[in-house]
């Protein structure tokens, strides 16, 4: 549709009444650069037709030679060829034929120009209503398309129905058949559970004929694999008249020859009869488990705990059985059912076999248990504590303070305040030595430990432990204590009478030198002098001291240093000088190294310095890492020019020193570069 004013302001054809021509002249003029050049201009005022007026008028009068600026067009107009609203399109066209016009205009009844009318609008306005027509045929088309398809619904909607009227019956008796498997699933569940553990084989076996009869089965079993997982064993069986039990036949077959079916059933996998087929299993296990030339039906189950696999579940037909979806959910309900009672089973025979563990346990090494609830201060004491303490079960009253009363009068302070310790969280674990009292008027000694359970909000509430018995060992202890009293004291005046002898062949000997006037025999003399006073020195360490097992030898070196200076009596410009670390050698280790000490030192003091009044002798002994040590002893003498080896074929004290190295298991570096270098390296066992 063109509007008026889309028509008017698109193509310029409106002109008020008080146009001049030449103004219009103009306007045509431009239209022609437009390429819209009109046949026809509407003069209008007020949105009122008054005329119209034609481009060939406009040529005559310009012919007639009228003075066209003074002419208005509102005088030479003529009356408009209109329509009113309600025109028919073939009179619109027929009109612009007879007229040979464009535009045509439509008046309403007021006179006001509502539209202009064009050939194009004409045609928009019948394709308009052509496709609107198209639309109605083809929502009839589709309503008659619906009403068809209707037809045939019902048509299959009758088969359905009939169909329906034919299941009913089917599914009416699945449906019970569910409700009857159901309630016959629910029986033998509440069957289970207050069985003993010595009742469920029994059980399974008739649960096992209950569901086979049930659901028309011939044979109906159970495999458990065994607890090293290496052979499965047919445990529980139920069979018909028609087929002979097997289950004695099924014992101890290897998992390996099940591999791929056992991997299957681990997955959760349910196998039926093609199922197994298609593992193509070794043929002798196949007819020994699965012998299927006779069967018609088989359907496997996994059995599974926590799960993890520990058997699986099979049914055998001599008949075809359709193992319906629902029928195969009940089945696995039944596997979960037997699996939880297998293993219920597994665990109450445990836990009996523990009981029984636990009991000859307790009684073989004196054991008892407590347990005391912190709220209500009540206390559970087993009968075996109760026994040790010569009373029966009723003779104690469950109460903490009653306990408290059987606890030795000088020990109940130090075991309350071990147990507020414990419960303040002062100290990690409640273990204490007290002594408790027998009804005979005996102290027993015993050992407590126990545990806490706190709330939530971290307040004991509950507190379980044990008691031994420990008198037997507490006395065994008091005789082993007395005992090594007494070797102490043997083995000091053991070392206090060695040292006291050495000190004895130290004098006789610095009285033999004495009357000695050779200079090396005298040397000799006093080398055997120094060497039993290092061993007397360790002697009276360990008599001086109570560790008897090791010495403290970072002090025994400083004794020993100085007894050498004052032997030698070496003037103050030669030092020694010590670093020496904190240290613990037993006395098989102490002694060759004083020995070494004693030798090194003494060359240093004889050797090192004979043309010179001024040195120092340096001493080092340090832990490497546990129980590894490195001694050192060097000085800045003159050193020693010729070979250690022949060295040591010259020196006794040298030749003894490498002896003594070896006997230590050591290594030993020699250095005389500058000065003379010994470093010993070597290890001692820590196990004293």
């Amino acid at each position: 549709m063109f509007l008026v004013a889309d028509t008017i302001q698109e193509f310029k054809l409106a002109v008020s009444p008080e146009t001049s021509l030449i103004e219009i002249i103009d306007l045509i003029e431009q239209l022609k650069r437009e390429d819209k050049v009109p046949q026809q201009l509407f003069v209008i005022e007020h949105s009122q037709l008054l005329g119209i007026f034609a481009l060939f008028d406009l040529i005559y009068l310009i012919t007639s030679k009228t003075n066209l600026e003074k002419v208005k067009v509102a005088e030479v107009m003529k009356p408009a060829i209109s329509l009113e609203p309600d025109y028919d399109y073939q009179q619109a066209l027929s009109i612009m034929r007879e007229h040979n016009i464009k535009y045509l205009p439509i008046i309403n009844q007021g006179g006001d120009l509502i539209e202009i009318v064009t050939p194009e609008s004409i045609a928009t306005k019948l394709e308009a209503e052509l496709l609107n027509t198209k639309i109605q045929l083809q929502e009839q088309t589709i309503k008659y398309d619906n009403l068809k398809q209707k037809f045939h619904h019902l048509l299959n909607s009758n088969k359905l129905l009939q169909n329906q009227i034919d299941d009913s019956l089917i599914i009416e008796e699945e449906l019970c058949f569910r409700v009857a498997f159901e309630k016959l699933i629910t029986r033998i569940s509440t069957d289970f559970i207050n069985l003993a553990a010595n009742q469920i084989d029994d059980a399974i076996n008739q649960a096992l004929q209950t569901i086979a009869t049930f659901i028309n089965i011939d044979r109906s079993y159970i495999f458990l694999l065994a607890e090293d997982g290496e052979k499965v064993d047919n445990t529980h069986e139920w069979c018909s008249q028609k087929i002979p039990s097997r289950i004695e036949q099924l014992k101890d077959i290897y998992i390996e020859d099940l591999n791929l079916f056992i991997k299957k059933l681990q997955c959760g996998e349910i196998l039926q009869l093609t199922d197994i087929e298609d593992l193509k299993l070794q043929e002798l296990v196949k007819e020994q488990i699965f012998p299927t030339q006779d069967i018609k039906s088989l359907i496997i189950l996994p059995i599974a705990c926590s799960g993890n696999l520990i058997g699986f579940l099979g049914f055998e037909s001599l008949n075809t059985t359709i193992w319906t979806e629902d029928s195969i959910i009940l089945l696995k309900i039944v596997a979960e059912i037997l699996g939880n009672v297998l293993e219920r089973k597994r665990l109450e025979e445990t836990l009996k076999v523990s009981e029984e563990r636990y009991a000859r346990a307790i009684n073989a090494g004196k054991v008892g248990v407590w347990e005391w609830d912190i709220q209500t201060n009540e206390v559970y004491i087993d009968s075996n504590l109760k026994a040790m303490l010569g009373y029966k079960d009723e003779e104690i009253a469950n109460q903490f303070t009653s306990w408290l009363g059987f606890v030795h009068s000088s020990d109940v302070g130090l075991v309350k305040a071990e147990i507020n310790a414990y419960l303040e969280e002062l100290i990690p674990k409640y273990e204490i030595e007290h002594r408790m009292l027998h009804k005979n008027g005996d102290v027993l000694g015993f050992l407590s430990r126990g545990t806490v359970v706190r709330d939530e909000t971290g307040m004991p509430i509950f507190m379980a432990g044990s008691s031994t018995d420990i008198t037997a060992r507490k006395q065994v202890e008091n005789k082993l204590k007395a005992s090594l009293k007494e070797k102490e004291v043997l083995l000091k005046e053991i070392h206090h009478r060695v040292k006291n002898n050495l000190q004895i062949i130290s004098s006789l000997l610095r009285l033999q030198s004495g009357y000695i006037k050779d200079k090396q025999a005298l040397g000799i003399f006093q080398d055997s002098q120094n060497r039993i006073r290092a061993m007397a020195l360790i002697h009276e360490n360990l008599y001086q001291i109570n560790n008897l097992a090791a010495i403290e030898f970072s002090e025994y070196i400083r004794k020993l240093t100085n007894n050498l200076i004052s032997f030698y009596a070496i003037n103050n410009n030669i030092k020694i000088n010590t670093n020496i670390e904190k240290a613990f050698l037993k006395i098989d280790t102490a002694i060759p190294c004083a020995l070494i000490i004693n030798e090194l030192i003494s060359n240093s003091i004889k050797h090192a310095f004979k043309n010179s009044d001024e040195g120092e002798i340096y001493v080092e002994f340090i832990a490497l890492q546990e129980n590894k040590y490195s001694l050192s002893v060097s000085d800045n003498g003159v050193g020693v020019q010729e070979n250690i080896d022949s060295l040591k074929k010259q020196s006794l004290g040298l030749e003894l020193v490498w002896n003594l190295v070896e006997q230590l298991e050591g290594t030993i570096v020699y250095n005389s570069k500058f000065g003379t270098s010994f470093r010993i390296t070597f290890s001692e066992n820590n196990e004293i």
